[in-house]
């Protein structure tokens, strides 16, 4: 049995999860090219030919002389690469997120798109605050769903009813991981009907 559901917890997850490939593929080109690039020049300078961009030589000594530039250059082009370095490593380490839940029960587990719980979530809100559902539009992320409502200028929409609604919709659904719901109405609302 402990096969069984090792095995369900690696589908669960690579439904749930996408992977760094595109990324990994994308930085993998950036330093094949990078390098083809560099070792061109290289080999045009020791063939005494002119370069294609920038002499290898000239660049050594532009690096090597960065101690006479002044510290806001140098401090300002090591705090661009050093954030380029971190959000290169947080995309690496962290698991990449599809839009979609899971939805368990006891004899089985079904993954739902974040779409399909913003319509179901979208049509109780209507509901809920007595207006038209063309009036409602939701957002679900990973671990929120906000709810914003476009009333007709004038009327009046409990927020706390549409919240409770809300609520009650996503704790039957038994989402993982949990969805917290805000509700946002329109302060302007729109005319007609």
């Amino acid at each position: 049995m402990s096969e069984t559901t090792a095995l369900y917890q690696r589908i669960k997850r690579r439904e749930t999860h996408s992977s760094r490939s595109g990324l990994a593929i994308t930085l993998a080109v950036i330093v094949i090219l990078t390098s083809a690039y560099a070792i061109t020049e290289m080999i045009l300078h020791l063939a005494d030919q002119p370069a294609l961009v920038s002499d290898m030589f000239g660049v050594a000594q532009a690096t090597a002389g960065l101690a006479e530039y002044t510290n806001g250059i140098v401090v300002a082009g090591g705090i661009v690469t050093a954030l380029i370095g971190l959000i290169i490593m947080i995309a690496a380490l962290t698991a990449g997120r599809r839009a979609r839940h899971l939805v368990e029960t006891e004899k089985t587990s079904a993954v739902v798109d974040n779409a399909v719980i913003a319509s179901g979530l979208a049509r109780h809100a209507a509901s809920a605050g007595n207006i038209s559902p063309d009036n409602v539009t939701v957002s679900v992320s990973h671990r929120s769903a906000v709810v914003t409502l476009n009333p007709t200028i004038g009327a009046t929409i409990d927020t706390s009813a549409v919240l409770a609604a809300v609520q009650e919709q996503l704790d039957s659904y038994a989402l993982i991981p949990k969805v917290r719901p805000r509700v946002v109405i329109d302060e302007y609302g729109k005319r007609g009907s």
